[in-house]
């Protein structure tokens, strides 16, 4: 029963994958994709609650979708905004290795037969995940337009171009991906 689940994931993630590289924006699919994992274990915790499996299966079918499609745009998002790579090589590495203590952390949340715990800690998650997405883009904008601003006011023009590409993520020409 798990097949079906996997396979609408893959094909809804290369789908999402390639609407986000045409627009050349992460944050909205991260957003949706997490309203998805929100919502499918709203589902599944409702399916739990009143004994009603089919919402349990549903509510975990919209939960792999969401989780398999945020992934991909958040690993990218980070990399995107890291201007060399050796920050890069260890963002991701961060990312990845906290990230893979879910799994430990999970054998505890989700006890044998009783799941709602760890389907509230999953609704938790993903709107924390959210709310972080919506204050990383407001930073982001922020940034992008103090940028703007100071290569509009005549801040850098006594900068060689040498030193503006040595400066990285901090060259007024690097812009921060939404």
């Amino acid at each position: 029963m798990t097949v079906p689940i996997y396979v609408t994931a893959s094909i809804v993630s290369i789908i999402v994958a390639y609407y986000s590289d045409k627009t050349g924006l992460r944050s909205p699919f991260i957003v949706g994709s997490l309203f998805l994992v929100m919502l499918g274990y709203i589902f599944a915790l409702v399916g739990e609650e009143i004994g009603y499996p089919k919402l349990i299966y549903g509510g975990v079918y919209i939960a792999g979708i969401g989780v398999y499609s945020a992934f991909p745009g958040a690993v990218s998002w980070l990399v995107n905004n890291l201007a060399n790579s050796r920050k890069r090589a260890i963002g991701l590495a961060l990312q990845l290795g906290i990230g893979n203590f879910g799994g430990a952390f999970a054998s505890n949340f989700y006890i044998p037969g009783k799941y709602s715990m760890g389907h509230g800690l999953e609704i938790g998650f993903s709107s924390m995940g959210i709310i972080v997405t919506g204050i990383i883009v407001l930073y982001n904008q922020r940034c992008n337009r103090k940028r703007q601003r100071d290569l509009a006011n005549g801040k850098y023009d006594e900068v060689s171009d040498k030193e503006l590409f040595r400066m990285g993520d901090k060259s007024p020409f690097y812009r921060y991906s939404i």
